[in-house]
């Protein structure tokens, strides 16, 4: 988007920030909150990402304590995750403007962002995407087309792509509302004649359609009237049947296989919560996903003005994990489809970036969180957004021709070192690995392993006040790490950060200038200790080791995960097909962890399903009785508890346990039991069914407080 584009939403969506507001639609139970003018489905109130939270102590001195798991990956960081959006106008200049000379720190700074996970996926477009036109005859331009495309921008950015040895999603003009635009430009790009089909990854269909009734499409020349790309009346099923027209021409004329169509690129809540309606009606015409997020706005804003976008919000939870909450459930709505959803226009603050907030160090750690964050619910890809006029993008270059050749200089922005760190820490199809933490400040940790088994831990502390040590426990045996820092001088710094030592102020190249820094820390029982000063970031590489004893623990019914005294990391509450979640302060007698009994799952009947590999396991089931005599429901009316709740336990569908009776195994309320068995698995997927109904002489519902899967082989 160009600067200031959006400023008509300040009228169409202005709302109180956490207002709850209900839409009629496939989501029509969900809750939105708008931060200025854009829409962020979270529920009110969120604030901070529960799935970071715990109970553990913080020694003296430390600002954050945290336990990694490395014995349960999870979600894989997709291949080329990280990529760049860049506007029309900006790609011809960013390329290069000679065809067949090729802007090469341009290249190198894709090049940067490839690890061993794939290469750096660019966008082309943006506002301009729907202001654009293939033009290889030097025509006159039409009303509302400001862009000429022609052999040579094609033949460049396709060499850019080959040359990062990545490909391009390319925007095509549906605001002109003429498909024959959106076909000789697909034609074109795909002929061979100007860059490699094979680079292409997606035709994005339009930009930002919801906003086209506030998108100026060009002035009458003889009236002076201003005329919108749509009518004030626009509506979903007016683009519905837009996209359909406009899929349904390119694919009968250049063949579908040839035109891998994207969208929507919505950009409000309002549109995209029509997906799973958009996703039916073109069945077959969408073959990936894409929205776009920014998490503040200037749009009709100055400096100074109480809502003007802040160093403080980008750097709060809300902006980042609360974002990511938003878009989860459009990328489980793909996904269930086999349909990949990108992000393919974000940045950190709308309508051009925010002078002192987009383009400063603040903006490299909100980066770095905010793939991770998107990356943990599903999404596909992201592409950061720069356009030469605003203040958000990772990078420019100035261009000089006084050598007789081009000579492109970049200037690389604080965001690039995000983008950079977070392309270091997913490196070589890294896996998410769960994390416990307790933090005295806004600290983030975030850790994967690779395909090599190498283990990685991003230490991100966005606090402006609280500096302090790093504590990181690993269960198992592992060697000295080494570590890494990303730094500015503070929060509001616009140059002289320092990636391991290194800079790109100055680079002619795109390749980093200095001497690569770092430092070698030591374990002591399992645990690494580094300091982490306020406003800054640090990488703690640790090369392969002896893992622990492979576990799975689930704490279940609780929405966090959770650190035990012996290290152990037992994960929130998943994998469940039924049954109901509680939290009860209950004070327990056993020798277990009494938080693990704080929280329980009950229900007549249901199933956990867990994700292990093939192998002979030791099943732990925890279990206190939390209600029936418990000193903690004092107004239950009943003092006694046995046969009160009965219940049969199946283990991978063999009976294993009957007549489970909690209270009377334990010897009464609030008395831990621990029930063990054995089992061998070779579907992948453990299960455990709790089944209390009364075809098998269960009474009242059946419970249970945690579960243990140890691996015995």
């Amino acid at each position: 988007m160009r600067l200031g584009d959006k400023n008509f939403m300040i009228n169409i969506f202005k709302t109180t920030a956490c207002e709850p507001t209900r839409f009629a639609g496939p989501w029509s139970g969900w809750t939105h909150c708008l931060s200025g003018s854009l829409a962020i489905v979270i529920a009110c109130g969120i604030l901070s990402n529960p799935a970071q939270t715990t109970a553990q102590t913080l020694a003296s001195g430390d600002v954050v304590s945290a336990v990694v798991d490395p014995g349960n990956p999870s979600v894989t960081v997709p291949w080329s995750f990280s990529g760049i959006s860049i506007e029309y106008p900006d790609a011809f200049r960013f390329v290069g403007k000679t065809s067949g000379q090729i802007n090469p720190a341009l290249v190198q700074l894709l090049k940067n962002l490839s690890l061993g996970n794939g290469a750096a996926m660019l966008r082309i477009g943006g506002n301009s995407t729907d202001e654009s036109w293939w033009n290889p005859d030097n025509l006159a331009k039409p009303l509302g087309v400001s862009f000429n495309i022609i052999p040579r921008d094609l033949t460049n950015i396709g060499r850019v792509a080959e040359q990062s040895n990545g490909q391009v999603i390319w925007g095509l003009n549906l605001g002109h509302n003429d498909p024959a635009l959106a076909i000789e430009l697909a034609r074109a790009i795909g002929s061979n004649q100007y860059n490699p089909a094979v680079r292409t990854a997606f035709f994005e269909v339009g930009n930002e359609p919801d906003y086209y009734p506030g998108h100026v499409h060009y002035t009458d020349p003889v009236t002076g009237a201003v005329v919108y790309m749509r009518s004030a009346d626009y509506s979903f099923s007016q683009y519905s049947n837009e996209y359909g027209t406009f899929a349904q021409s390119l694919q009968s004329t250049l063949g579908a296989a040839a035109v891998p169509l994207s969208g929507p690129a919505f950009t409000s809540y309002q549109y995209m919560q029509y997906l799973p309606t958009l996703l039916d009606e073109n069945a077959g015409a969408i073959n990936a996903v894409t929205y776009h997020r920014y998490p503040l706005n200037v749009c009709g804003k100055n400096p100074g003005d109480s809502d003007y976008p802040t160093v403080s919000q980008i750097l709060a939870d809300q902006y980042s994990y609360s974002i990511a909450e938003g878009v989860k459930g459009f990328a489980a709505e793909a996904n269930s489809r086999g349909l990949p959803l990108r992000i393919s226009e974000m940045n950190t603050v709308a309508c051009g970036g925010a002078d002192g907030v987009s383009n400063v160090f603040a903006s490299a750690l909100w980066g770095t969180d905010m793939l991770f964050e998107l990356a943990r619910v599903g999404v596909k890809g992201t592409h950061m957004h720069t356009i030469s006029g605003g203040y958000y993008s990772p990078f420019k270059f100035a261009l000089s021709t006084e050598s007789g050749s081009e000579v492109y200089t970049p200037t690389v922005y604080p965001l690039y070192y995000g983008q950079l760190l977070f392309a270091q820490a997913t490196a070589n199809e890294a896996k998410l690995l769960p994390v416990s933490k307790t933090a005295s400040g806004n600290v983030k940790i975030w850790a994967t392993r690779d395909n090599k088994g190498v283990t990685r831990i991003v230490a991100l502390n966005k606090d402006l006040g609280a500096s302090g040590n790093a504590r990181i426990q690993i269960s198992g045996t592992y060697p000295a790490a080494t570590l890494v820092q990303l730094s500015g001088s503070s929060a509001y710094a616009r140059t002289g950060l320092t990636l391991a030592g290194q800079t790109f102020d100055g680079t002619m190249d795109g390749k980093p200038l200095g001497t690569y820094t770092s430092s070698s820390v030591a374990p002591s029982n399992g645990t690494y200790v580094f300091s982490l000063p306020k406003s800054s970031a640090a990488m703690l590489t640790i090369p392969p080791g002896t893992p622990a004893q492979v576990a799975t623990r689930i704490d279940t019914g609780s929405p966090s995960t959770y650190a035990d005294p012996s290290g152990n990391l037992w994960l929130a509450d998943q994998y469940a097909d039924a049954g109901t979640v509680r939290t009860k302060t209950i004070t327990t007698t056993g020798s277990y962890p009494n938080q693990l009994f704080q929280t329980y799952r009950y229900g007549q009947t249901f199933t956990y399903r867990v994700p292990v590999p093939n192998g002979n396991y030791k099943v732990n089931l925890y279990f206190v009785e939390p209600y029936f005599g418990s000193a903690s429901s004092p107004n239950d009316g009943r003092t006694g508890c046995t046969d009160r709740r009965v219940f049969d336990i199946s283990v991978n569908a063999q009976a294993t346990a009957d007549n489970v009776d909690v209270c009377k195994l334990a010897g009464g309320a609030d008395k831990q039991l621990r029930l063990s068995y054995t089992t061998n698995e070779t579907s992948d997927s453990l299960s455990i069914k709790f089944d209390s109904s009364p075809a098998v002489g269960g009474k009242d519902q059946a419970i249970i407080s945690a579960i243990e899967l140890i691996k015995q082989d």
